[in-house]
């Protein structure tokens, strides 16, 4: 017969190797099939923060335009194969335009169609410009390359508004 003390010191002895390796083996597997998943949330991300670079680029321009009084325009600028990144540019058109901003968009994101003339102009009023069109649109996907390809529309509206339509669902 065995002691009582000794029979609870065997039970409180820890984990045995085959317990640690089953633990270790689980939490491998969770991380496994959580990779992608983290993944694509940086990938929306980066698509996400791409559209307001743009969406902000645009509302400075409006209020640009209006605090000195005269047209501004947004010039963008998809990358050439040899470029690191697109460029977004900010103008203040007169007599005697001059770029006052600049912004670099990742080539991760791809331009899939921008507004007549690749820019958008603002009026001295803060009405986009050509009027009769309702909204000009600036449609971008992203990641480039990648068959989970999600698209965001940067709107300018004719009335001055920016905003951007998110997808319906994330892929």
């Amino acid at each position: 017969m065995i002691p009582k003390n000794r029979a609870l010191r065997r039970e409180s002895r820890g984990y045995t190797l085959i317990e640690l390796l089953i633990v270790v083996a689980i939490v491998a597997l969770m991380a496994f099939v959580a990779a992608p998943w983290f993944s694509r949330i940086s990938q929306r991300n980066q698509l996400r923060s791409a559209a307001r670079e743009i969406q902000t680029t645009l509302l400075a321009a409006r209020m640009t335009a209006v605090r000195n009084n005269a047209p501004a325009s947004v010039r963008i600028l998809p990358a050439p194969p040899e470029a690191a990144s697109h460029s977004i540019q900010t103008w203040l058109e007169g007599a005697t335009p001059r770029q006052i901003a600049g912004l670099e968009i990742p080539k991760n994101v791809r331009f899939v169609s921008l507004p007549p003339g690749d820019r958008v102009v603002f009026t001295a009023d803060g009405r986009r410009t050509p009027a009769g069109v309702i909204h000009q649109d600036i449609l971008i996907e992203g990641p480039v390359g990648s068959a989970l390809a999600n698209q965001i529309t940067v709107q300018a509206w004719e009335n001055g508004r920016i905003g951007f339509v998110l997808p319906v669902s994330w892929k």
